[in-house]
Parts: structure tokens; C-alpha cells; sequence
């Protein structure tokens, strides 16, 4: 009696966090929704993108009709068959598109929306692509992140290392507070900490983990000159990290 009592406490948690990451996770998706309707054209191609509020997608190569899709967006653990990361701390989402004409699916991880700009990568693919609404005509040079940025006050420091390849940012960070007594930091600079995006030309979108405590969290970097940037946590780890929450850096 008492092991089924125990047994369905067990299934009745295990229910409710189940439940509470799919509410979590609703909003976002929702939202990505409203903001994915319009056309897109991609920085460095022809490429077009029309989403509509039907849930359909023309695709546009060098301004002719190349495929139609029915599309949709998810944080489901498996897109086009392949295993994702689903992490509800960053609010993960997918994008998948099918093929009116063969069935075939697509696949892209949404990186970050603005109501400018679009950053997709494909599943299985390092390269992110931005795309540019086009309606607001917006399409600007983007700016180039790489270097080494420094922020210092009398107790703390805190550096990026970051390297810019197109739209992907990869880096690794250190950061020392609390007068040397609290260090978040590696000594292995292959131990890359950062990755992340470009979400518009002067900012950039990232997922960065603690050397202190591994734990993950998401951040947001703009060029605010050509020797500053500014660095915003968005999204918090629940575990103990060193690294401030925001922070006005100079590169070196």
C-alpha cells in the first residue's frame, strides 16, 4: 500500500514538471509564430523566404518560385530525425518544412528573431544564415566582434576572447570577482565557453557556460563602438556562476 501510494507521488511529479516546460515553452513558440509571418531574404543570397499566418512557406531563389512548404514550429526532441538539444533554460525552438510536392522535410534551429532580422541554422549544419525582413528595407553591414574585450573595476574583471566566422561567433571567457576569491575562468583556451550568432548587424546572440559550475545560460553582445561592447544576460543559470550580469567591455 504504502509503495503504490509512493509510486504515484512519483508519477504525479514527475506529470507536473512535465506539464510546466510544456506552459513555459508555449510563449515563445507562440510568439515565434506572429513574428515568422512576412518575407525574408537572405543577407548573402537571393534567397526568399515568405511565411504566411496559413502556415505556408514559398521559397524564392533568384526571385522565381522554387518550393512551397507547410511549416512549423517546435521544441520537440526530434526534428527531421535527428536527436536535437532541447534546453527549456534557453527556450529552444525548431523550424521544420515540408514539401507540398515530395513530402521531404527541412530542418532549422531558430537562433534568434528581431523584428528586423531572422537567424536559422539547419539541423546538422554549423552555418547559421540571417535573413532581413524586407519590408523595413533594413540591411546593414555587419560589424566584426572579433578580439579580445576586457571589463575591470577594483574587485572584479571579466574578458572575452570572441572569433567571428560570417554570422558565428565562437569564444571563451574569464571572469574573477570578489577580489580574486571567486574565479570563473579555464586555462584551456581550446575550452570554448561561447557560441552564438548574429541576431542583427550590431548584436549578436550566445550561449554561454560556466567554467565554475558548467551550468548554461543565454546572453546578448552589441558593438556599441568600434572598441566597446556590452555584454546582458538574458537568461540565468540556476546554478551558482561567477559572471556579471552586465558589463560595458573595452577591447584590448
Amino acid at each position: 500500500m504504502k509503495a503504490n501510494f509512493i509510486m504515484q507521488i512519483r508519477i504525479f511529479t514527475f506529470l507536473l514538471i512535465f506539464s510546466c516546460q510544456i506552459v513555459f515553452a508555449q510563449p515563445t513558440i507562440r510568439n515565434e509564430k506572429k513574428q515568422i509571418v512576412g518575407s525574408w531574404l537572405h543577407e548573402e543570397s537571393s534567397w526568399k523566404l515568405i511565411f504566411t499566418s496559413s502556415l505556408r512557406c514559398y521559397e524564392y531563389i533568384d526571385n522565381k518560385a522554387s518550393a512551397t512548404y507547410k511549416y512549423k514550429i517546435s521544441n520537440k526532441p526530434q526534428q527531421c530525425g535527428i536527436q536535437v538539444l532541447i534546453d527549456e533554460t534557453i527556450q529552444s525552438s525548431y523550424l521544420e518544412l515540408t514539401n507540398l510536392k515530395d513530402g521531404s522535410k527541412t530542418c532549422f534551429e531558430i537562433n534568434g528573431f528581431t523584428p528586423r532580422t531572422l537567424s536559422l541554422t539547419g539541423v546538422g549544419f554549423a552555418h547559421p544564415n540571417l535573413f532581413y525582413r524586407q519590408t523595413n528595407n533594413y540591411k546593414r553591414n555587419r560589424a566584426d566582434f572579433t578580439g579580445s574585450w576586457s571589463y575591470t573595476t577594483q574587485s572584479s574583471q571579466f574578458h572575452l576572447h570572441l572569433t567571428q566566422n560570417g554570422n558565428s561567433i565562437v569564444g571563451y571567457h574569464c571572469s574573477i570577482m570578489d577580489n580574486g576569491n571567486r574565479i570563473d575562468c579555464s586555462d584551456d583556451y581550446t575550452d570554448l565557453s561561447i557560441k552564438g550568432v548574429v541576431i542583427e548587424p550590431n548584436t549578436i546572440s550566445v550561449s554561454f557556460r560556466s567554467y565554475y559550475s558548467l551550468s548554461s545560460g543565454r546572453a546578448t553582445i552589441r558593438k556599441i563602438t568600434d572598441t566597446n561592447i556590452q555584454w546582458k544576460i538574458d537568461v540565468k543559470s540556476n546554478e551558482v556562476y561567477y559572471i556579471p550580469d552586465s558589463a560595458i567591455l573595452v577591447k584590448n
